[in-house]
């Protein structure tokens, strides 16, 4: 089976919820999801998460970086029984329009070798292939639409994969190893923070990417570090810990990893968000 940009978690991880917090794409689906079918009891309105559906067959899970669903693919591969492969393109939701210089031929590839291997028979040695492929990008300046991603192909036998960790701790403006401090920092955010992350699910067609984070600087607490002196690769999730205290019954938090490039700009990397009554 292969499952194409989907999700094994529906409050935290998809088109309706991220982090328990209910997004604006939640209103596209559900207005799409009428107009194309009003009878309740179509296939349509079943649509169930991959793992309801992958528990016992040989599977494959490929989204992309510029799409929303890269996560469950890392989970996927980590926790799914049997033959499973993971593929992470540099795409959005549209392979077919793919910022990388073999285009989809890569997901084209693993699709065919992965069908007929399991429906025929066949010996493609797809399960010998790496559990997950994934396209490392290069630093690039931010921009809400790219012809082409530079990056490379890299691969892993297993996952988790035996890589390394490195912990930052956040102090006031600054980000860097063992600079832990106990300092109370307050942040009330207005509610037009977040413009510049684009839009939650990217297809690759349309200029929806995330752009320069430099102007949601004074909208937030900024946490930087010193000029890196070796380049760091992140293939996996990154974590943010903190402790929170809020004044409100309600209320979110959202945290952005991004890159800064040699002439300021801020390229966004990776984000999260939680709602704090989902996490209590």
């Amino acid at each position: 089976m292969i499952s194409l940009c989907s999700t094994d978690d529906r409050y935290n991880d998809d088109s309706h919820y991220v982090g328990g917090a209910q997004i604006c794409d939640n209103l596209d689906w559900g207005t799409t999801a009428w107009a194309i079918c009003h009878d309740a009891a179509r296939p349509a309105h079943r649509r169930r998460p991959l793992g309801a559906s992958f528990r016992k067959a040989a599977s494959t899970a490929t989204g992309g970086w510029a799409d929303s669903y890269p996560n469950p693919i890392f989970r996927m591969v980590e926790n799914l029984p049997g033959t499973r492969k993971g593929l992470i393109g540099p795409w959005g939701t549209n392979i077919r329009i793919s910022p990388c210089p073999d285009r989809a031929s890569v997901f084209s590839r693993n699709a065919c070798a992965g069908g007929i291997s399991i429906s025929r028979g066949i010996d493609t040695g797809i399960t010998c292939e790496p559990m997950l492929r994934a396209w490392i990008q290069d630093p690039y300046p931010p921009a809400a639409i790219y012809d082409e991603r530079p990056g490379r192909w890299v691969a892993e036998r297993s996952w988790p994969a035996g890589v390394g960790e490195r912990s930052l701790a956040p102090s006031p403006s600054l980000l860097a190893e063992g600079a832990r401090t106990d300092d109370v920092l307050r942040i009330c955010s207005p509610s037009t923070l977040g413009l510049s992350l684009g839009a939650w699910c990217g297809n690759g067609v349309d200029p929806t990417l995330p752009i320069d984070q430099r102007m949601e600087a004074g909208n937030a607490l900024v946490f930087e570090t010193k000029p890196l002196e070796e380049a760091v690769e992140i293939l996996g999730f990154p974590e943010f810990e903190v402790t929170l205290a809020s004044d409100k019954p309600a209320a979110l938090i959202s945290a952005t990893l991004s890159l800064v490039l040699e002439d300021g700009a801020a390229s966004r990397v990776s984000y999260g968000i939680l709602n704090d009554n989902a996490s209590a």
